[in-house]
């Protein structure tokens, strides 16, 4: 099976060092954060903080690393900066290394190989490989066969398809497919806040907070993601290939983590703080309210943190874990 498909990536002794430093990493960030701002060792807002090396190591070593850290770290940070407890806290950080590292799987694997030109020209390939074949043996039985130059002709053809998507590329249909993807997902964000703010939130719960008009309320919130959707297509445009391939699985999976931690960060504190069921909705209305600032902070750390650690991690890949 080739290095680019396995869930558990082959180990070197620099992976499993960075592993090891990404889960101290989180837990000392926390430990920090909670000394100087004490709220930070609430469940809810100390995921904000121990999610950005779980996502960062799920985004770089796969969903198992990455929820596997994710749960370590919140248990250890628990043992360091003690508060409530809910299985769900430790869950919603497991959550973020794991979706973190499908992403990363899908777009900087899959999609890449199917859209980028990798798997046309491995078919190609192969095709080119099978008419050889099938030339030697028309040329055993009848090495004077009209069907020969046909098939060589096949073979010319197929070489220069070969060349053709080797200097030209489908680099353009991969890119498109990413910022159109980035933007259908972005809008199922937006219409999930349409939806919660118009028709499920209680306005007794909306007379609680700041701002206590539904429309203006949905426009805020939604502007953070509206804003970003813009972004996808400016930097499709303005940003290099390489860059824009990385951006856009971040800004992917950082928003579609809020998309699941919402809820589930919510019910996790209806549970921990004892409340009753119906006040789920200001739970997620506190949440949703800063999900767009989190979101553009999480993509923007993570995206320059990528840069700098991921040529760090496969440097010098002969130093194998046997």
């Amino acid at each position: 099976m080739s290095e680019n498909w396995r869930l558990f990536q082959k180990w070197t002794i620099r992976k499993i060092t960075f592993v090891g430093i990404l889960i101290a990493i989180s837990v000392v960030f926390v430990i920090i954060c909670a000394s100087l701002i004490p709220i930070v060792s609430v469940p809810s807002y100390k995921i904000s903080f121990i999610g950005l090396p779980v996502k960062i190591t799920g985004f770089i070593f796969g969903p198992i690393v990455g929820g596997t850290v994710g749960l370590v770290a919140d248990l250890l940070s628990f043992i360091f900066v003690p508060n409530i407890y809910n299985p769900f806290y430790t869950v919603a950080t497991a959550v973020d290394g794991i979706i973190a590292g499908l992403v990363g799987l899908l777009f900087l694997r899959l999609f890449k190989y199917y859209f980028d030109g990798t798997m046309r020209d491995s078919v190609l390939e192969v095709k080119i490989s099978r008419l050889f074949n099938r030339i030697a043996r028309i040329k055993l039985k009848n090495p004077y066969s009209r069907r020969i130059k046909k098939i060589e002709d096949r073979i010319l053809y197929a070489h220069e398809k070969r060349k053709k998507i080797r200097i030209v590329g489908t680099r353009n249909t991969l890119l498109n497919f990413y910022g159109v993807i980035s933007t259908l997902l972005l809008a199922v964000l937006v219409f999930f806040i349409v939806w919660l703010i118009g028709f499920k939130i209680p306005q007794s719960a909306l007379d609680g907070g700041i701002v206590k008009s539904r429309l203006w309320l949905t426009l805020l919130m939604c502007s953070g993601y509206s804003a970003m959707i813009l972004f996808v297509w400016i930097s499709r445009f303005a940003m290099k290939s390489k860059h824009f391939m990385i951006i856009i699985p971040i800004i992917i999976f950082s928003a579609f983590i809020e998309l699941i931690n919402v809820p589930l960060l919510s019910f996790a504190d209806t549970i921990a703080y004892g409340s009753e069921k119906n006040s789920i909705f200001i739970y997620i209305f506190n949440h949703t309210l800063f999900s767009p600032v989190k979101v553009w902070f999480n993509m923007l750390v993570i995206y320059f943190t990528y840069n700098v650690i991921n040529p760090l991690i496969n440097k010098n890949n002969g130093i194998m874990w046997k």
